[in-house]
């Protein structure tokens, strides 16, 4: 018989998602069944939730083993993923994590974003919309502490701005993972170098200055700039595009993003320096090991220690070093060749398929030390 555990979401789980908060608990959930864990799924809306919570408390109360609980969160407020966004049924959530702690049964949750600790989140949300939600997100922490015993983050950068601090014992990195796919693309198609860039666009937190105005001005470069429809309208005045030829816009998410990433060379991640910058592991870093490709990045940010630590791509400290090397690729194309050999051989490691074997090994050690708990 499989094992079984407990994969908890606060909010719907959507095939082929368009953004990092919908790819990812798709793709873990996923992978944990393709790992032959026996699944008890608690997601969806507040309704669903406390459906599916009941059921594992009964199965608990009838003698069913689980090896862990493991959630993934949101990045909004627990409490406030409704669509309303009212926190109608307070312990649906916290009440099962706290059940099966009690039960023994280890619980890690993986967070994924605190950009609401961030200057940027006051210029995105109203102030009164703001200081309920910080409230509610300061209540998230609490109940953490509580009944959380590992807490996974895409680094350890990360943990230095958490809102509470985490001893090394209970904390886990567990960064996205790719989907390996096939592709033949091991030489320049033509005389122009191809770069993509997928992800957001609005500043400060992403300001892509630095790429676009490399790209329009230096020849043979040809850059494509995949972002929401939505996000583009309110800064395309800023970036000042106009009718530049080497720089094309397009407005792509899931499968659709295929044909983007098989048409470029090189992966571009040359960003203004922001904070934010410092921890995160963009989703779409990850995409692109999947799809075999290199990637060129700005130095002193998470992603930058990535691909060093990885050997999958190049870090620049500024837009000349960026211009330098693109020449040098453009005139040494046998150099991507040989990079791109690299990500296919080290993607293997940073599957969606190896993220669950991480997340799943940190806890079930910690099953005995939550029953000796228990037990005191």
């Amino acid at each position: 018989m499989s094992e079984a555990m407990v994969f908890h979401h606060p909010f719907p789980i959507v095939d082929n998602g368009r953004s990092g908060s919908q790819v990812r608990p798709y793709q873990m959930l996923q992978a944990f069944r393709a790992l032959g864990y026996d699944v008890e799924l608690v997601a969806g809306y507040a309704k669903e939730r406390k459906q599916q919570a009941n059921m594992v408390r009964e199965q608990l109360s009838k003698g069913r083993k689980f090896s862990f609980v493991y959630s993934e969160s949101t990045s909004m407020p627990t409490l406030l993923t409704e669509p309303n966004h009212f926190p109608i049924t307070p312990k649906i959530d916290f009440g099962l994590f706290s059940t099966m702690k009690a039960a023994g049964i280890p619980i890690g949750l993986y967070y994924r974003d605190i950009h609401w600790k961030f200057e940027v989140y006051k210029k995105q949300v109203s102030w009164y919309k703001r200081i309920v939600a910080i409230q509610f997100y300061k209540y998230d922490w609490m109940m953490y502490k509580k009944t959380v015993d590992v807490l996974f983050v895409p680094s350890y950068s990360m943990a230095k701005v958490l809102p509470t601090s985490w001893s090394e014992e209970r904390l886990g990195v567990l960064p996205p993972g790719c989907i390996v796919h096939n592709s033949t693309n091991h030489k320049l198609k033509t005389s122009d170098l191809h770069l993509f860039y997928v992800g957001g666009v609005m500043p400060p937190t992403y300001n892509l200055k630095p790429m676009i105005d490399l790209a329009k001005s230096e020849p043979n470069i040809r850059l494509t700039i995949c972002c929401r429809l939505k996000e583009w309208e309110k800064v395309k005045e800023y970036y000042c595009i106009g009718d530049n030829a080497r720089v094309s816009i397009v407005h792509a998410s899931g499968d659709e993003l295929a044909k983007f990433y098989e048409q470029a060379d090189l992966f571009l991640l040359l960003w203004t320096p922001y904070s934010y910058l410092d921890f995160a592991v963009p989703v779409k870093l990850l995409e692109s090991l999947g799809y075999g490709l290199p990637v060129l990045t700005t130095a002193g940010t998470e992603a930058a220690r990535f691909v060093a630590a990885n050997n999958i791509g190049w870090v620049v400290n500024n837009v000349d070093e960026a211009r330098h090397l693109l020449r040098w690729l453009r005139d040494n194309p046998a150099e991507l060749v040989k990079k791109r050999r690299q990500v296919m051989q080290i993607r293997e490691q940073h599957t969606w398929l190896e993220r669950p074997k991480t997340a799943a090994k940190i806890l079930t050690s910690k099953l005995s030390v939550c029953q000796d708990d228990r037990d005191v």
